[in-house]
């Protein structure tokens, strides 16, 4: 019997690997954490380095090729490849890649996509090509965003009136509400999931880091079917498969589409196991969908300051993706500004339940100040 292992790779692969792992597959995991859930879920894990926020392609390889690939069933995806198609090419050569190609990655993470958006006249910010002297001549400098091609979580956007304002294009910023919308694509056809808001945790320099989302959110039918729309309109541009996010901003009329991830998000955990409709829609068939009741909230908690825990602290029932100590350690050290853990909240409305789970981060939040060492 062929083995059933899948590769996972991802910034944080726990969500994916859990579902996986309640399919019945076995998995090897490569994500920026190795954190202590994953380690009890994945056959093996592995840590990766990376460099601004982005993958070290030489530590990847270096990991990757210790692996017999003859022996998996595939290579599942998350935001580490946005802006390396490359590598993904680079790993498609040696294995199966379950999800959209390196070049639908390579095309939708380039500026060709807004031209894309531009032709089905699909309503996004307006954009424009970055130099310093167009951020120089810029009438209301405030009123626009800095973005880097190919960049996630939020870390790649400054507004133009920051030091450090280095980026690709200009976004035109949109007030509003950040939402998305999870969609399963088979090639020709956008399968909705479910429609959700995401959440950012500012910092000076960084003012929309990703901190996580609450899903279901109840908007207007009509909202729902716009972005299905769209997606449907995407799916058969560039012929997408499996789980994808479309990201917008709803600004109480209207939805501004900002980027499309043709890939496994973050959002993919807040409902019931997608992982069987992933795997039918990259093998081009859309399946019915699990039943989805309530909604869940999943807030990213950071470190305010640098933290130095006890190795035997009793993390709450409500929270992944917790920190796991070095083997030679003391103490579980988690820097300032990094990732303590991602805290979960379920309610029967997203309003709740987004009001849930921010209550639980202040109550952990407090506790761990208390024990910091």
């Amino acid at each position: 019997m062929k083995n059933k292992t899948l590769i996972i790779a991802a910034v944080s692969a726990t969500g994916y690997a859990q579902a996986a792992a309640n399919l019945g597959f076995d998995v090897i995991t490569f994500d920026a954490f190795a954190d202590a859930d994953t380690s009890l879920i994945a056959k093996i894990t592995f840590k990766l380095n990376l460099i601004e926020h982005s993958i070290d392609i030489d530590d990847f390889k270096q990991q990757f090729l210790t692996l017999n690939h003859e022996d998996f069933v595939g290579f599942l995806y998350g935001s580490l490849f946005d802006n390396a198609p490359d590598l993904l090419a680079w790993i498609a050569s040696k294995m199966p890649v379950l999800g959209n190609t390196p070049q639908v990655l390579k095309s939708v993470k380039g500026l060709e996509f807004f031209q894309l958006l531009q032709s089905m006249n699909i309503l996004h910010p307006e954009i424009k090509q970055l130099s310093d002297d167009e951020i120089q001549v810029l009438a209301h400098p405030e009123q626009w965003l800095v973005k880097r091609l190919s960049g996630t979580g939020g870390l790649h956007v400054k507004v133009a009136t920051c030091k450090d304002n280095r980026g690709d294009y200009l976004q035109k910023k949109i007030e509003g509400m950040p939402i998305s919308l999870l969609f399963v694509a088979d090639g020709k056809h956008a399968q909705a999931v479910g429609v959700n808001q995401q959440f950012v945790s500012p910092t000076k320099d960084l003012p929309y880091r990703f901190a996580g989302a609450v899903g279901h959110i109840e908007v207007a039918e009509k909202i729902k079917l716009y972005l299905t729309d769209v997606a449907e309109q995407l799916t058969t541009a560039l012929g997408l498969r499996g789980c994808n996010s479309l990201d917008g901003v709803f600004d109480g009329e209207r939805v501004w589409i900002l980027e499309l991830n043709p890939r496994l998000s973050a959002t993919f955990s807040l409902y019931p196991n997608l992982m069987h409709a992933h795997l039918q829609g990259c093998a081009g068939e859309l399946v019915e969908l699990p039943q989805n009741d309530g909604s869940l909230a999943q807030l990213i908690l950071y470190a305010n300051q640098s933290l130095q825990l006890p190795v035997n602290f009793t993390w709450p029932e409500y929270v992944m993706n917790v920190p796991e100590a070095d083997k030679s350690a003391s103490y579980i050290s988690v820097l300032q500004d990094e990732p303590v853990c991602t805290v979960l909240a379920a309610s029967e409305t997203a309003i709740a339940a987004k009001q849930l789970v921010y209550e639980k981060a202040l109550t952990l939040e407090k506790r761990l100040l208390e024990v910091n060492g």
